[in-house]
């Protein structure tokens, strides 16, 4: 029998018990795996062949043209190729080259086989990503094992990779569902802080929107723009702690009534306090923070500038823009332009100016809004 110096030790253990437990492979599915032959003598093709087939393998194919391996390899998909390293036009290492820059190439496991003695070339090939050798003269139960242990190895990878796949969707599934739960909490709540206001009318809703198309412009990415949207619709959450007879007046405040009601921001906050997931975080910011003003002179924590987080700033907008087109108990509507020539008139004062310069991008959107709900002033 020939000296051989395998690369890889094989330890007692089954290869399946190095994967999960739960991942196998039968041993039927080993002998239905695909198998090339690549070697320029038919005498050891078919060789090969016999042996591969007395063990219970059928699905083989071979090839005495090495010049014929990539398109076989594309069409064919073998779960292992057996190489032989000396052929004529395309050598061994040559087939291994080309194959790993083809899709799946640089995982396919390659035996390849070798004349007796031939340490150097073996060396080559293992370094070119060859994953075994096999000596010449071929000893059938030590092939068989080597080809075995290769193909069960390769398929067990593969179930896991598929397996892994699954879990990965079951979980982003659970995510979503999840996520899903959170926004219709969420929608629910807002429903019922917005029955409590009347007065306001969709503002809600309608506030959101012109945010979502605002936030973009100004900065911020896709999944920042999304959790605005949904983080804006809280911002009047602490409007549930400011009494009926404040919140639905139909009347100007006097001045002990605003100062209830400029609670609201930190009844809000209070409500949405030490939440865990990135919304309720900065829904928690919006509904504190969305009535300071730029120049210091907001509430309740007299931020100015940049100080004043942008999903604040932005939320202040779209806020005040409603507000000032929509119909209140104590207002008629104002025409578009005029609501946004006043918004300009406060950038520097009450907004944050590049904020506002967003504006002029979103117009389209802003009608959209107002015309879907029949809202603006005729």
């Amino acid at each position: 029998m020939p000296t051989t110096t395998p690369p890889v030790v094989f330890t007692g253990r089954s290869i399946t018990q190095l994967y999960d437990s739960r991942i196998t492979v039968t041993e039927q599915e080993i002998r239905d795996a695909s198998i090339l032959i690549v070697d320029d003598q038919e005498v050891d093709v078919a060789l090969l062949e016999s042996m591969l087939r007395q063990e219970g393998y059928h699905d083989i194919r071979s090839l005495t043209d090495s010049r014929l391996v990539d398109e076989a390899f594309l069409e064919f998909q073998p779960d292992i190729l057996l190489l032989d390293i000396h052929m004529p036009h395309i050598d061994g290492i040559g087939v291994i080259d080309n194959l790993v820059k083809l899709p799946g190439g640089d995982i396919l496991p390659i035996i390849v086989i070798t004349d007796e003695g031939e340490r150097p070339v073996r060396h080559q090939a293992l370094e070119a990503g060859a994953r075994d050798f096999l000596e010449k003269p071929l000893d059938p139960s030590e092939a068989t094992a080597r080809i075995r242990n290769i193909l069960e190895a390769r398929l067990l990878h593969d179930r896991l990779l598929k397996h892994d796949e699954t879990v990965d969707e079951r979980v982003k599934e659970r995510i979503r569902e999840l996520q899903e739960s959170q926004l219709e909490v969420i929608t629910r709540l807002m429903s019922a802080a917005e029955h409590r206001d009347d007065v306001t009318g969709g503002h809600i809703t309608r506030m959101s929107l012109i945010t979502k198309a605002l936030a973009p412009h100004c900065g911020m990415n896709e999944e920042e723009t999304q959790l605005l949207f949904h983080s804006a619709c809280m911002h009047d959450i602490g409007k549930i702690g400011v009494p009926d007879e404040v919140l639905n007046k139909p009347g100007p405040l006097d001045e002990e009534e605003w100062g209830v009601m400029r609670q609201h921001p930190q009844f809000g906050a209070e409500i949405l306090a030490n939440g865990g997931s990135p919304l309720l975080r900065m829904a928690e910011r919006v509904a504190l923070y969305h009535h300071e003003k730029w120049d210091g002179t907001g509430y309740p924590k007299d931020l100015s500038g940049e100080d004043i987080p942008l999903e604040a700033r932005v939320c202040a907008v779209a806020d005040v823009l409603d507000a000032l087109i929509s119909r209140r108990p104590y207002k008629e509507p104002w025409p578009l332009d005029e609501a946004l020539d006043q918004i300009r008139a406060n950038a520097g004062s009450h907004f944050d100016p590049a904020v506002v310069e967003q504006l002029d991008k979103i117009k389209d959107s802003i009608t959209e809004v107002y015309e879907d709900q029949n809202l603006f002033k005729t």
